[in-house]
């Protein structure tokens, strides 16, 4: 599925629930170029990406830009005849931990089943030859812990494979599925690259909602977000929840506080709209309306997301 997404500064910001933006004459005369919205998710995925040429022989540890620390032993990586690697090996790593990261790579905390997850911190992590994709075969588990302000013991490790959130192996993960509070954050072995996060799953009881967007809205040109007010939870509303008219319908924790975000390039003009509707408390049934969306810059957006409550 291919979206268009421009990267645009132009007008007004009216925030919903919020205060009003008046735009400026330099909003107005500066403009980008447009790009698909696949092509703005693996820009900012390329960004992000953290790499270390390290010696495989010998014992290794890197530390991420945020804190993420990655332990590894020494002659842990095998070559294509199942012999130990020699040499230097290129250690890849992205770290995941503010709902602006999220929605900037489209790595959000929505499982497979559809459920919205509370994130202790997402990551992608992988060992390659050095100017390789190919992930190398490993001896043992790489071992990754993650940096916590507040553990939560109820925090589980999975790993997202293209189709959401899944719990991860049991050889990725305590029995039970639980991963312990160490040093801080959270800790889990690694046997194989990707995107993993320590999240846990919120009980029920979930209901039906629907986000207003604008009448005749294309989902190709149309992403809805949807964040938890005060935790690490933002999804985004898949496609297929869309009636082809004006409402995305989905399901959500019933009795929370939410904020959504919608964001659209205009069809006429090509340029970049969004709207930010603030702190609904959730009842079943309810519909958000977020049908009245403004111009606004790239650069305002993200500041807008990084302040989501």
């Amino acid at each position: 599925m291919k979206k268009s997404y421009l990267l645009v500064a132009a007008a007004t910001l009216l925030i919903f629930g919020a205060c009003e933006k008046q735009n400026t004459a330099e909003e107005t005369e500066n403009s980008t170029v447009s790009q698909t919205l696949d092509e703005y998710y693996q820009e900012n995925r390329d960004n992000s990406m953290q790499t270390f040429i390290v010696d495989a022989n010998t014992p290794i540890e890197v530390t991420g830009m945020q804190g993420t620390t990655v332990t590894i032993p020494a002659n842990n990586f095998l070559d294509a005849n199942g012999d130990v690697l020699t040499g230097n090996v290129e250690v890849k790593l992205i770290e995941v931990f503010s709902k602006l990261d999220m929605i900037k790579t489209d790595v959000t905390t929505l499982t497979a089943e559809n459920e919205m997850l509370v994130s202790g911190g997402e990551f992608f992590l992988d060992v390659t030859l050095p100017g390789s994709d190919q992930s190398l075969r490993q001896v043992e588990a790489m071992l990754v812990n993650v940096p916590a302000e507040v553990e939560d013991p109820k925090m589980k490790l999975w790993v997202n494979n293209g189709a959401g959130w899944e719990l991860a192996g049991a050889e990725d993960r305590d029995p039970d599925g639980m991963m312990e509070p160490y040093d801080g954050g959270y800790v889990a072995g690694i046997m194989s690259g990707g995107w993993y996060n320590f999240d846990w799953s919120p009980p029920g009881p979930w209901c039906e909602i629907c986000i207003r967007v604008p009448e005749g809205s294309s989902p190709d040109e149309t992403d809805v977000f949807i964040s938890v007010d005060g935790q690490m939870t933002l999804v985004r509303v898949d496609d297929m929840y869309y009636d082809g008219s004006s409402l995305y319908c989905t399901e959500v924790p019933e009795g929370t506080v939410l904020t959504f975000i919608v964001i659209q390039r205009d069809p006429i003009t090509g340029m970049n709209m969004y709207s930010i509707v603030y702190s609904v408390h959730i009842e079943c049934g309810m519909t958000i309306d977020a049908s009245h969306l403004d111009y606004s810059s790239i650069g305002q957006m993200d500041d807008d997301i990084m302040n989501l409550p």
